[in-house]
């Protein structure tokens, strides 16, 4: 699991496509997403990776305009942060093609995903997320999430007490 990432400078750490291909680390970065409140950007490859393997063509037409309500228009619910060209690339696209096309979602797919990787993947590397994702081999996705949590509660019921003399 632990590779070199030359790219990022983060020697002997998983480079942001082997985290996205492992199951483990995947939910672990996931979660470090939502602690973020920038989970919607994970989500959105997973949909735009699904989207590519539909082979239903009105299947896929459907879905289309659901990622674009989703993720692309200024105002979504899930709205992702893209460039300006790119985004109005896309809703022009939508505005003037019945026809979905495999390849719609691509720049704004490589666009996330370079941002994730300049971004919120160095975050992770060094965050409590990642260290618990490589404490054992043997832990299941959900045991992560267990231990995340838990984590989590620990630091609520015990909160830091006041330095004597200082109110």
């Amino acid at each position: 699991m632990e590779t070199t990432n030359s790219k990022s400078g983060y020697a002997n750490h998983p480079t942001l496509i082997e985290i996205l291909n492992d199951k483990k680390l995947k939910v672990g970065f996931r979660m470090f997403l939502k602690s973020e409140f920038s989970a919607e950007h994970l989500d959105f490859c997973a949909e735009v990776e699904n989207y590519k393997n539909m082979k239903n063509r009105e299947t896929r037409n459907k879905r289309m305009f659901q990622i674009c309500d989703e993720y692309i228009l200024p105002g979504s619910i899930n709205q992702i942060n893209l460039d300006h060209f790119t985004r109005q690339k896309i809703i022009q696209h939508m505005e003037t093609n019945d026809i979905p096309t495999i390849d719609i979602f691509n720049k704004a797919q490589k666009y996330v995903i370079s941002n994730m990787e300049n971004d919120a993947y160095q975050r992770f590397i060094c965050s409590k997320y990642y260290d618990i994702c490589c404490r054992s081999s043997r832990r299941t996705p959900c045991q992560f999430l267990h231990d995340i949590f838990h984590q989590r509660k620990l630091k609520q019921s015990f909160p830091r007490r006041p330095v004597k003399g200082i109110v």
